[in-house]
């Protein structure tokens, strides 16, 4: 079999997990017997428009009220297929969640785009590192790891579906819409982390969603504001993009977004991807032969909208048509669902087309044991519950197994030295900055600033501390130390985001004399490719700016652990994979 001869190259340690993942997934449902009955009793009391509905998957936050919730409620009402949730204080959403599935007649996908876990949408939970730091490691058995503790920390906040991993090979520096969202820019390990994710959360009783099809690595345009445009030929894109792809099919992958792309070699009209027949049906469907759930990537985003000649309310039809059997959140359920009704009556689309998507679509449900479990989110604790002691152990060991060297080497405390951490915070330019909750981890700089000293004082108790102000007399000042340790806490990881260090702060941190410096850059590792990173010092890479990557940089800087970590994409003149060793 072609899953077999698949694992033949993945590494030892995770053989192993993949048999237990497959195994535990398939006990998760309902046996093959038990399902084919559920699907088809379901199927026979489904009304036409209760068909159309399960095709439809709308967002919730608890900040939609009034007529917009009497909307979602009327949706449910209808027999809508899932929800997906957008961000929300995790009690009031979890409430809500609750009354939506005791309104539902068949059981309703609640789906989260958690790529980093829960805490990418309720930002009371603790977050993993986005996947371009989980890049950094050499093999993927954390990844495993980490997949099967977002799928528990999925299944008890009420989630069967994680739009998660990413599987787009990142090898456009200037993309500014995936970028750190991806493994890096090494196919095969981009292929088998993601596949170690998948994995982990099937093993959990929670479906995947390897996105985004055929590949939205090499893009310089984000899809949510244009349509990006990849113009390679058939002979790269099938050694590159459409890879990984071909892979999950072969690991055994439940669902695959499709982007909004055009790829004029798959689609010589250059349709957007979300709604070209050639790229779902011809390719993903019967060339690459998924079996699968197709879903749409949300189809009010600019890329599709402006990418083609329809209607907002036409869309979700056209996209049927291509192939996609979830429609993810049209700007009007309401309208699309009369046209999909309509076009059936005109016999545009048949019968058989719609029951063969709502079959699929109902037999993931029953692989997830939907029909057979008590679906409710247990209310009792549930904040304090998010906060996960073995999350939080694996999210400091991937920190210290992440964290990279790229030049000098970190040297221990010497009695009597004077050591200074000079701390730069741009906190002009966060993405967000919240205080997390329980001190778990917050996207603050002075947070991450404080776990940083408080981490460097544990194994040199005289570190002195010093903010950046940028004067003369701090220059001055800073040159009569015998150690300088200078902590960029910016949190500007993605390119549409500035995440350059100004001018005037690199120029300060040249003039210091490199032989007693030490560079922590809490961030994107593309930065290399915007610093003269060699007049630096020893230079660290540590990717986010949080206080689990705080303590573990703290620890490299004071040599108490290696830098295990190695570079997931090549920049400033390094290779993908490089760290330094003298």
């Amino acid at each position: 079999m072609k899953r077999n001869t698949y694992r033949k190259i993945i590494s030892t340690t995770l053989i192993a997990l993949l048999g237990t993942a497959t195994q535990a997934h398939r006990v998760a449902g309902a046996s093959a017997g038990t399902a084919e009955e559920q699907i088809e009793e379901t199927m026979k009391r489904l009304s036409t428009r209760e068909k159309i509905a399960q095709l439809f998957c709308f967002a919730y936050g608890d900040f939609q009220t009034g007529k917009d919730l009497e909307i979602r409620k009327k949706a449910v009402r209808m027999g809508i297929g899932g929800i997906i949730i957008d961000d929300g204080d995790i009690e009031a959403t979890s409430r809500q969640l609750n009354a939506f599935m005791d309104d539902a007649k068949t059981p309703l996908f609640i789906a989260l785009d958690g790529e980093w876990g829960a805490g990418m949408r309720y930002y009371s939970v603790p977050s993993f590192p986005r996947q371009m730091q989980l890049g950094a490691l050499s093999d993927e058995s954390l990844i495993y790891r980490m997949g099967e503790l977002i799928g528990k920390e999925c299944r008890d906040l009420g989630f069967n579906v994680n739009f998660a991993p990413v599987v787009d090979i990142n090898n456009n520096p200037g993309n500014p819409v995936i970028n750190t969202r991806s493994f890096g820019e090494d196919r095969d390990k981009v292929t088998r982390f993601s596949i170690a994710y998948m994995l982990g959360m099937q093993s959990a009783g929670v479906a995947g969603s390897s996105k985004h099809f055929p590949g939205h690595g090499d893009t310089n345009v984000d899809s949510h504001k244009g349509l990006p445009v990849i113009e390679y030929d058939r002979t790269r894109l099938d050694s590159l993009e459409l890879y990984p792809f071909r892979k999950h099919i072969e690991a055994g992958a439940d669902m695959i977004m499709v982007g909004h792309l055009s790829v004029p070699a798959l689609d010589p009209t250059g349709t957007p991807s979300s709604i070209s027949r050639p790229m779902l049906t011809d390719l993903l469907r019967n060339e690459m032969g998924f079996k699968g759930v197709i879903c749409t990537d949300a189809l009010t985003m600019k890329g599709l909208v402006n990418g083609s000649d329809l209607t907002q309310d036409e869309i979700p039809l056209a996209s049927f048509m291509a192939g996609a059997d979830i429609l993810l959140m049209p700007k009007d359920m309401m309208a699309s669902m009369k046209i999909i009704r309509k076009a059936l009556r005109k016999r545009v689309i048949t019968m058989e087309q719609l029951d063969e998507k709502v079959r699929r679509i109902l037999l993931l449900k029953a692989k997830l044991g939907l029909f057979d479990e008590d679906r409710r989110i247990s209310l009792d604790g549930i904040r304090e519950r998010s906060i996960r002691k073995e999350n939080l152990d694996l999210m400091d060991e991937i920190a210290e197994k992440t964290m990279t060297l790229v030049s000098g080497n970190p040297s221990k405390p010497v009695a009597g030295q004077r050591s200074v951490y000079l701390a730069y915070m741009d906190t002009s330019a966060q993405e967000g900055s919240f205080e997390g909750v329980g001190g778990y981890p917050g996207l603050n700089p002075e947070k991450t600033a404080e776990m940083f000293l408080e981490t460097l004082r544990e194994y040199d108790s005289s570190v002195e501390f010093m903010k950046y102000d940028g004067t003369p007399e701090q220059l001055e000042s800073i040159r009569s130390y015998d150690r300088i340790i200078v902590g960029y806490h910016n949190y500007n990881i993605r390119k549409q985001n500035v995440y350059d260090i100004p001018e005037e702060v690199l120029n300060f941190m040249y003039s210091l004399p490199e032989d007693r410096l030490t560079s922590v850059y809490f961030g994107n590792p593309y930065i290399l490719d915007r610093i003269e990173w060699r007049r630096l010092g020893t230079f660290i890479i540590a990717y986010q700016n949080t206080t689990f990557n705080a303590k573990a940089a703290a620890k490299v800087v004071q040599n108490v652990i290696p830098a295990h970590g190695v570079l997931p994409v090549s920049a400033g003149g390094l290779p993908c994979g490089y760290y330094f060793t003298e």
